[in-house]
């Protein structure tokens, strides 16, 4: 315990002066009546053997010459420098009992020496004001001084020299401290005192006052050896004793007057309601302090009534100086109040925050089973996690199979073709299929039904029916012929019919033709029908899938990029590539050739018929007159040449009606088909080659450490692993633990109202305490009165009523002021340094609970 924590402790410390500086007007009153016993005793005798005033008076007189000359005071001793300081604090139980003794030591150092030594039988010795340190042999204490004073404590389990028993009465009936609290009745506590520190036959003196503060609850309150001072809300008991005193003087209550007394014990009672008690206090001082020097000499008597004169005198600026004391702490105490409400605020805000803890904390406790039930689904996921990371980078580090390059190539595949089937149907891309076959029948119409061609295909096709139809002359004329004799205006029906069936037979036999120019037209026009962006794409797509197939049949010794490099694989691909445009226009081109040519023979048969029976009926009526021979052969020559002339055109016209949709259709499939075959197997190797590279590229990744944490995928997701498997091994500790908390901050909350009260308490005694203060001080000011009456009625009666047996007397007194003289430490000194040493006693208090 640090001396500031013993200052806190014994904070009335300007109580207990008051009180001792009390004590030393009683102890000097003690002495002044211990003389008055013996001087009554004296002049009781006297009257009674002589009864003779005349002899008493002179008596008295020869007394005070004698008194004179018997006191003499040692100066030397008197104004010798105390070098020790000693306190000691003593905490003890309700009843007086020792519970703690700790000592507190000033070593002073007037001369500023560099090393002080000390003599003490204390334990855990330590500085409580410097830095200085010190050396110990035994119990020498080799202090470090640097001209600096110590101040240093410790502790013993030593009993005091003089200790206090307090007991406790209710109504006449002895009872214990802690049944008495909160009681009612008339209450009774005595301050019994032992002393324990003898010097020969004689008991140590010492001066004890005890005191306590009562409230309002208590009434009607007197004390034995004390008094009372009380402003009406509460009273402040002092009560004084010199215990051993009348032992070591042998005598007794009864040697004094009824107003004078040696007191041995301090009783207090009081008529109380629910009564409490905060503490009580007591100061024991060796009579040393203030009998310093003194010596009883017989041959000194009048010196020493002169040192008592001083002594009171010194009395007297002791007590004005206390007054004026108690004025400036009566002044001071305003700021201790305010630091009490500071106090009590900080309080009230400190128990606010317990609650928000303990329900915050209450919570956390019922969402506890929520964290343990996560935390196994944690461990259940990273452990399926940790085993999918190891099942991945097994597969990252073997080499694809056949099976997989498979699945990969058709995925490609498949995607390049639904990318290009997409491609083709976005008919706002002028690529598209739509759009290609519109361009196609547009292309391939245009080119069949121009001027040219038609003249073209209508003189080829005269040409031909000119030498077909000479075969078939001979016929013709001698159908005519057997016709005429029946009148020819009357034949033209039959004639038309006749040269319409052979003007069809000659049609048909030039079909081969006909049908022939239409194919070479058809096939010219399809292919012209294929725009060149139409061609580039295509041969761009032929030229990627040969790429690919290169770095395929070099078994890896190249990529698809080195073989786009390579001149070599450069000229074999783009060779390829024309070659699969060459025989894909071819396609078209045969497609285009096989439907012109069947509209052409549907078309040469539909319109051969009627234009031969047209032509015929003009020329019967043009060879009527004619014979009937010559007019059928020129007929059959002008009927076959009109015919093949007028059906060509027609044929060619409908070849290219009819068949510009399906040659577009044709040209759109043809395309497409060679764009979704090019992209497919360009897309498919790309597709394992890449594959490939990213499964490397995936496997050097995971395994890769991370240079802050050292730890790749893989060995950190085992890490991992292990990691949440120690945390859920550790959740039920972390679940007692938050439960633990929880009745913890539970308790803490709990006690928030005492906490409070007792703030409010403090708050309510600090203001009992200023009053109290107050009255301490006017308390100080007629102590400094009654010094004042003191040494005008007190000494002068000492000095003339000393008379009668005094060397007996005077001899026990000078052994018990020797006594107090060699009594100067508790826990050591060293001899030849002067110590002085006092005793603070505080008892714990009666509260209820």
């Amino acid at each position: 315990m640090k001396l500031k924590e013993l200052k806190e402790k014994f904070k009335h410390k300007y109580l207990i002066r008051i009180a001792a500086g009390v004590l030393i007007v009683a102890v000097v009153g003690s002495s002044a009546a211990v003389n008055n016993v013996y001087a009554a005793k004296q002049a009781k005798t006297e009257q009674e053997a002589t009864e003779q005033e005349t002899t008493e008076e002179t008596d008295a007189g020869e007394t005070k010459d004698t008194l004179r000359q018997m006191f003499s005071k040692d100066d030397k001793a008197s104004e010798e420098e105390v070098g020790k300081e000693e306190t000691v604090y003593i905490i003890a139980d309700e009843n007086g009992n020792a519970e703690q003794t700790i000592v507190s030591e000033w070593l002073k150092n007037p001369e500023r020496n560099d090393r002080l030594c000390d003599v003490s039988d204390l334990k855990e010795i330590e500085n409580v004001k410097g830095d200085e340190t010190f050396e110990q042999n035994g119990s020498v204490l080799d202090w470090k001084a640097d001209g600096n004073d110590i101040y240093y404590q410790g502790t013993t389990t030593k009993e005091a020299p003089v200790t206090e028993k307090i007991t406790y009465y209710l109504d006449g009936k002895e009872i214990s401290a802690k049944e008495l609290a909160g009681k009612s009745g008339t209450v009774t506590i005595r301050f019994d005192y032992s002393n324990h520190q003898k010097e020969g036959d004689v008991y140590v003196p010492f001066l004890v006052i005890s005191g306590m503060v009562l409230d309002s609850r208590c009434s009607n309150i007197q004390v034995t050896n004390g008094k009372v001072i009380s402003n009406g809300e509460k009273q402040i008991v002092v009560g004084m004793a010199v215990p051993g005193l009348s032992e070591s003087l042998h005598v007794t209550d009864r040697d004094f007057s009824e107003d004078v007394s040696i007191p041995e014990y301090v009783e207090v009672t009081a008529d109380a309601e629910d009564f409490q008690l905060d503490m009580t206090m007591t100061v024991v001082t060796g009579a040393s302090e203030f009998t310093s020097g003194t010596s009883m000499d017989l041959s000194g008597m009048d010196e020493k009534i002169d040192d008592l004169t001083d002594a009171v005198s010194r009395l007297k600026d002791g007590s004005g100086k206390l007054e004026d004391g108690m004025d400036t702490l009566d002044q001071k105490m305003g700021e201790f109040s305010g630091g009490t409400d500071t106090l009590a605020q900080g309080i009230a805000a400190y128990t606010n925050g317990a609650e928000t803890l303990a329900n915050g904390i209450g919570t956390l406790k019922g969402q506890s089973g929520l964290l343990m039930s996560g935390i196994s689904d944690l461990v259940s996921s990273v452990g399926t996690l940790n085993d999918g990371v190891k099942t991945l980078d097994a597969a990252l580090h073997a080499p694809m199979g056949a099976q997989e390059k498979d699945a990969a190539m058709a995925a490609a595949k498949t995607a390049a073709e639904t990318a290009v089937e997409t491609q083709f149907a976005d008919d706002s891309n002028p690529q598209s299929y739509q759009n290609i076959k519109a361009q196609a029948a547009s292309a391939f119409y245009a080119s069949v039904t121009t001027d040219a061609v038609k003249q073209s295909a209508a003189a080829a096709a005269k040409a031909q029916a000119a030498d077909g139809i000479q075969s078939q002359k001979p016929a013709i004329a001698a159908a005519a012929k057997a016709q005429a004799a029946a009148g020819i205006a009357e034949q033209k029906p039959a004639i038309a019919a006749a040269a319409k069936a052979q003007a069809s037979q000659a049609i048909k036999g030039q079909l081969d033709t006909i049908a022939a120019a239409a194919r070479e037209q058809a096939v010219n026009a399809a292919s012209g029908a294929i725009s060149e962006d139409v061609k580039n794409q295509l041969k761009a797509s032929f030229l990627a899938a040969g790429y690919v197939q290169a770095a395929q049949q070099s078994g890896g010794a190249m990529t698809v990029e080195q073989a786009m490099q390579n001149p070599s694989v450069q000229a074999s691909v783009a060779q390829a590539a024309e070659a699969q445009l060459q025989g894909l226009l071819g396609n078209v081109g045969k497609a285009a050739g096989d439907v012109a040519d069947q509209v052409a023979r549907s078309v040469a048969d539909q319109v051969a018929g009627s234009a031969a029976e047209q032509t015929a009926g003009s020329v019967a009526d043009q060879v009527a007159e004619n014979v009937a021979g010559q007019a059928a052969e020129a007929a059959a020559d002008q009927v076959a040449g009109a015919v093949a002339e007028q059906v060509a055109p027609q044929v060619v016209t409908g070849i290219a009606a009819q068949a510009k949709d399906t040659v577009g259709t044709s040209v759109a499939d043809s395309v497409k088909q060679g764009a979704k075959a090019a992209a497919g197997q360009a897309a498919g190797q790309a597709a394992v080659e890449g594959a490939e590279s990213a499964k490397k590229q995936i496997a050097k990744r995971i395994e890769t450490k991370d240079a802050k944490s050292g730890y790749s995928l893989v060995s950190g997701m085992n890490a991992l692993y292990k990691g949440v498997g120690t945390i859920s091994g550790k959740m039920p500790e972390l679940k007692s633990g938050i439960e633990q908390l929880y009745d913890g901050s539970q308790t803490l909350a709990s006690k928030n109202g005492e906490l409070n009260s007792g703030a409010a308490k403090l708050k309510e005694g600090t203001g009992q305490l200023a009053d109290g203060i107050e009255q301490l001080a006017d308390g100080s000011k007629e102590l400094a009165e009654g010094i004042v009456k003191f040494d005008e009625e007190g000494i002068e009666t000492l000095v003339n009523s000393y008379n009668g047996d005094i060397k007996e007397f005077t001899g026990r007194i000078q052994k018990v002021l020797d006594a107090g003289e060699s009594y100067e430490s508790f826990g050591g000194k060293e001899e030849d340094v002067r110590g002085n040493v006092k005793f603070i006693i505080k008892t714990r208090g009666l509260t209820e609970g």
